[in-house]
């Protein structure tokens, strides 16, 4: 350096640490060194990246450096140390909520100043949920899979529950008929982990009773009534196991024609959302009264103008034929004498 210089700076050079000598030179001829050591400490990392997860942080960064070891560090706790070449770690023990990270690479016990950053850790979530029939219920079961504060159940999005952290199973009792999303939720140090759902069906309840009754003595009409135990989409009417009818689900009553003669089950069958309960059924036997081919037929004349009402009449013959013969219509004479084989008046 010139003669008159009182500063030089020793940059670029490895961390470690150095001894440096001072000489003066005044005609060739140089003085006693003065003598000092110095540390040149490593850069620190760059390019630190945290990404939060379920459970756990992942780390990354750039070496500014070659390092003899690298310390991670979080929220100002030593949790590894890593060798010098590692560029990335992963915290598979990362509590929920915004964890603070500080990595810090050294050479020979020297260190580089931290470099920090956040992130934020949710909650993992339960695992293995299944829901699936137990008699009228639902039964849920799960694994935990973490340490939880509390769980919470839900059905269709409304909350069934709020059990221990604990809790691995849940009964929801006698649900409504039609498909179903449960939805089991954990938390832990107020942070909410990611929802785990299932799918259940429940058949629809079925209708508790069906009365049928005839309608007319004289012909085979019969009707159905029942009440439903829950509210239904739709109801199928059968006759003997056949379909004959689909009615919206608030209805309940049907009038059924019977083909003839003879004993009937007539069916009705709930259903939700395309699911169908069980038939409940009732039994009619059809067995009309036949008309009486002696009754006497009504009627009424009229004096003045000779004319007689429109009736309906079996002649008495029925009783030998065993069958009853209509006619179209027949005339009346006043004062006639009787008869009989299709004599008389």
């Amino acid at each position: 350096l010139p003669g008159g210089a009182t500063a030089y700076l020793d940059g670029s050079i490895p961390a470690g640490t150095y001894a440096y000598e001072v000489r003066g030179v005044v005609a060739g001829v140089p003085s006693d060194p003065l003598s000092c050591s110095a540390a040149a400490f490593p850069g620190p990392v760059t390019v630190l990246v945290c990404t939060g997860g379920a459970g756990s942080a992942s780390l990354a960064w750039v070496k500014a450096t070659a390092y003899s070891v690298i310390e991670v560090r979080r929220d100002g706790t030593p949790i590894a140390t890593l060798p010098g070449g590692a560029t990335d770690y992963v915290d598979a023990t990362a509590p929920p909520g915004t964890v603070s990270y500080e990595i810090i690479g050294s050479v020979s016990g020297l260190t580089a100043t931290a470099t920090s950053c956040t992130a934020v850790v949710s909650v993992l979530p339960v695992v293995g949920l299944s829901c699936p029939p137990l008699g009228v219920d639902i039964a849920l079961t799960w694994t935990n899979a973490a340490a939880y504060d509390a769980i919470e159940v839900r059905r269709d999005g409304a909350s069934l529950a709020i059990l221990p952290g604990t809790a691995t199973s849940y009964i929801d009792p006698d649900p409504a008929g039609g498909p179903h999303q449960y939805t089991v939720v954990a938390s832990q140090g107020g942070v909410v982990a990611p929802a785990t759902e299932c799918s259940a069906e429940v058949v629809p309840a079925p209708i508790p009773s069906v009365s049928v009754t005839p309608l007319d003595p004289c012909v085979c009409l019969a009707r159905a009534t029942w009440s439903a135990a829950e509210p239904y989409d739709t109801i199928e009417v059968s006759l003997d196991g056949v379909v004959i009818s689909t009615l919206p689900g608030t209805a309940t009553t049907i009038d059924v024609p019977l083909p003839t003669t003879g004993s009937y089950s007539i069916g009705v069958r709930p259903t939700i959302a395309g699911i169908a309960g069980a038939e409940t059924t009732g039994a009619i036997t059809c067995d009309p009264v036949p008309a009486d081919p002696f009754a006497t037929p009504s009627c009424s004349i009229d004096d003045a103008t000779c004319t007689a009402t429109a009736v309906s009449y079996t002649h008495l013959r029925a009783h030998e034929t065993k069958e009853e013969i209509s006619y179209a219509g027949f005339c009346l004479k006043r004062g006639g004498g009787g008869g009989g084989g299709g004599g008389g008046g």
